[in-house]
């Protein structure tokens, strides 16, 4: 089995941009008490996939979505 892909969490700071429906939208890497957080319009998620699921409703790969990394 192949080894799974490391991925380096971005730094705090670090905005990331997606058109989705026609509108833009905005996610910031932040720091929490626990770390980091991804901000989208003022709610703080614990993950980009839950940042993307409040927009499309439904399961979706955070970090392909946002085209993080």
């Amino acid at each position: 089995m192949p080894a799974a892909k490391q991925r380096t969490k971005p730094k705090v700071g670090t905005e990331f941009v997606k058109e989705y429906k026609r509108k833009t939208y905005k996610l910031k890497v932040v720091k929490t008490e626990g770390g980091v957080g991804y901000e989208l319009g003022g709610t703080v998620f614990t993950s980009p996939s839950t940042a993307a699921k409040s927009l499309t409703k439904s399961e979706v790969n955070g970090w392909k979505f946002w085209q993080i990394g």
